[in-house]
């Protein structure tokens, strides 16, 4: 589980008092049983104090001229290592955010014992693009999933092929931008390498997905108003689910066959809560479904706490 900023005791983040700033923590859970008690850390990367150290630093300037702190926004692994997709931010304005840029770090194993390594000289998006905070499409058990394939290309118009592409959804940066997709070619190098990146572009007059490598011609595949963006294959329900945060401090869910269209309208999941806490997030992954409840991650800004949640996939569909 990769975190954000993260402070130690006795701060009050949205109060401008912070202590132990660190733009980015990484625990470890290795027991997804009983999440009706929560989800537990069985390790974190830690620094020589023994506290969970920042992955990737960001210089902390609140002046909004440089760097405020370094964000991540997905995870996703190989077999030899994790590979996180990170976002430098000049500063945050609500839900508009400003960033300098976007890029891949990999760090070996498990990501708690080695460095990561940022590969911003081979792979990179600019402050313009669409493509700045990531979502890595979790299918959960590959074999399950490609017992479909047919199915999928007769409702999708094209094949959905994760054994050989990676699929990542992005946003610009913040909570108001659409949802743009991507492919990666996994034959070729993978996720460090910027011309395995296929951007979707549309349908053509078949219904097949257009890839390209134009990155400017990447196509809205949900609305604007979203942020914090997790996407994975739900069996049970036979759909992709995507959870995100919304405006006005909600967090809400689609669903659909498809990666790159017939998204349901949004369910609301949380909402602000009656004493004023804010919320935000949705992350989740194919291990924290379990039947037909799916656990994701919420965070309250005031408390700046995060807090396991639960839904029913059968009321997405």
């Amino acid at each position: 589980m990769l975190f954000g900023d993260t402070f130690g005791a006795g701060s009050l983040p949205g109060s401008g008092r912070k202590t132990d700033w660190r733009s980015n923590t990484l625990a470890v859970s290795t027991e997804v049983s009983g999440l009706q008690h929560g989800l537990g850390a069985a390790r974190w990367a830690t620094g020589g104090s023994g506290a969970a150290r920042a992955l990737l630093q960001g210089r902390h300037d609140t002046t909004g001229d440089s760097e405020v702190s370094v964000i991540p926004s997905t995870l996703w692994s190989n077999e030899t290592h994790l590979h996180g997709w990170f976002a430098s931010v000049q500063r945050f304005e609500g839900d508009t955010w400003v960033c300098n840029n976007a890029s891949v770090a990999t760090s070996a194993g498990d990501g708690t014992e080695s460095d990561w390594v940022l590969h911003s000289d081979a792979v990179r998006w600019s402050n313009t693009s669409l493509f700045q905070q990531f979502a890595a499409v979790h299918f959960g058990d590959l074999g399950a999933f490609a017992k479909n394939t047919t199915e999928h290309a007769q409702q999708c118009g094209g094949l959905i092929e994760p054994e050989r592409y990676m699929y990542v959804f992005a946003t610009p940066c913040g909570r108001e931008g659409p949802a743009s997709l991507a492919r990666v070619d996994l034959l070729s190098g993978g996720p460090t390498v910027q011309e395995n990146y296929e951007y979707f572009s549309g349908v053509d007059g078949t219904g097949q997905p257009r890839w390209g490598l134009r990155e400017e011609a990447a196509a809205q595949v949900l609305p604007p108003g979203v942020g914090e963006l997790t996407v994975l294959w739900c069996g049970s329900i036979g759909r992709f689910v995507a959870m995100y945060t919304a405006p006005l401090s909600r967090i809400v869910a689609r669903s659909s066959p498809c990666l790159w269209s017939g998204w349901s309208e949004d369910r609301l999941l949380v909402q602000q809560q009656p004493d004023g806490q804010t919320v935000y997030g949705g992350f989740s992954h194919p291990l924290l479904l379990q039947g037909q409840l799916l656990h994701f991650l919420v965070s309250k800004w005031q408390a700046y706490n995060t807090w396991l949640a639960q839904v029913n996939v059968s009321l997405l569909v």
